[in-house]
């Protein structure tokens, strides 16, 4: 004859906990937690998420500064993937024909280059330049290329909910901050698109220096793009605003565009 054995609820709650101690003892804890994500691997997946193989799009660049005064520039871009892009302003007259080209070897090092129409002079420029603003604006030379993820080391510091799903706030510090620019960055990735939302930059002494928004991130095709983005000074007051509109990806890019003895020859074309 067999017997029925009844549990109350407070042997039953023990149970289950011996039998979920001896689970996790038998397969090293791993069969109900989900390895998460590290910091490191978080930028990585940024860094390779997959992009256009080209891109040729207008930009309109609004400057405001402190007390809400507007500038506006217009600017004609093109890019090659990751590694290369050349942008040229086309109006206003003061600086149409300003061209900046940024373009890596196979050795994987970026060169930056400037073309100055009122001098006719292309000059490559050095490291310090490059964390200088670009044309007034809130924006370095090196905020505009793709960042250096080797030059920080990376931590994961909490993972945030929003409407589009899981935040993932990353900070990186810089391994040399005088090269870099920053002494860290903090960045909101968000799981659905491995793009950044939103992006805090601290200067050298360790205080917040700006922030960076990307307002409006869309879909074109295959490919998640940032059509709209936002770099505010906080230290200044000043803000800079870039939008991306008439853009195409994976046309044809005019020859031997990414070379920089092009670039005279580039910004004449309309």
């Amino acid at each position: 004859m067999t017997e029925t054995v009844k549990f109350s609820s407070v042997q039953k709650t023990t149970l289950i906990s011996l039998l979920t101690l001896a689970l996790l003892a038998s397969t090293g804890g791993l069969v109900l937690t989900a390895q998460e994500l590290t910091g490191p691997e978080i930028i990585e997946k940024v860094d390779s998420a997959s992009t256009p193989e080209t891109v040729n799009a207008i930009l309109t660049m609004t400057l405001i500064n402190e007390e809400g005064k507007e500038r506006v520039r217009e600017m004609e871009a093109w890019n090659r993937g990751d590694d290369d892009s050349v942008m040229v302003f086309r109006e206003p007259g003061d600086v149409a024909g300003t061209a900046l080209l940024k373009t890596t070897n196979d050795e994987g090092n970026e060169s930056t280059y400037l073309y100055l129409p009122s001098l006719d002079i292309t000059k490559e420029m050095s490291q310090k330049a490059k964390n200088q603003k670009f044309m007034g604006s809130d924006f370095t030379y090196d905020d505009l290329g793709s960042r250096k993820v080797d030059e920080y080391t990376y931590e994961l510091l909490r993972k945030e909910s929003s409407d589009g799903g899981t935040i993932y706030v990353v900070e990186g510090e810089a391994k040399d901050p005088e090269i870099s620019g920053y002494s860290r960055v903090r960045s909101w990735v968000s799981e659905k698109n491995w793009k950044p939302e939103k992006v805090e930059y601290y200067d050298l002494d360790g205080k917040l220096l700006k922030v960076q928004r990307n307002s409006r991130i869309e879909k074109i095709g295959d490919f998640w793009v940032v059509k709209e983005m936002t770099m505010e000074n906080k230290q200044t007051g000043s803000e800079t605003i870039l939008t991306w509109k008439d853009y195409e990806i994976n046309t044809e890019l005019p020859e031997d565009i990414f070379n920089p003895d092009r670039l005279p020859e580039l910004t004449e074309e309309e």
